[in-house]
């Protein structure tokens, strides 16, 4: 019983080892790099259309009766906020070098 279990486990190390080695080889700098000037060119176009999406939900509580403009504005701060965390996050993510 086990001899079965120890030559199991021997061969779940060796698979492991073998995907270690080969995953040392792949050489993925190229391909993250593509992704990556991909993300950089689209980036700008979809953090625009997010911020235009977020203005017209915002919109009602300026134009509205007794609407709460400070409430829209604050909306939009936090909007400038997250994408302003975001753009930090990905510039730090993109400048760690694998």
């Amino acid at each position: 019983m086990q001899t079965k279990i120890i030559q199991k486990l021997l061969l779940c190390m060796a698979i492991l080892h073998n995907f270690i080695l080969t995953a040392q080889d792949l050489n993925l700098v190229a391909p993250a790099q593509k992704i990556a000037n991909q993300v950089k060119s689209i980036f700008t176009y979809v953090v625009i259309i997010i911020f235009i999406v977020v203005i017209f939900n915002n919109l009602g509580h300026f134009t509205k009766d007794g609407g709460d403009w400070k409430k829209g504005v604050w909306n939009i701060v936090i909007y400038a906020f997250v994408i302003g965390g975001v753009v930090v996050l990905f510039r730090y993510v993109a400048s760690i070098t694998l």
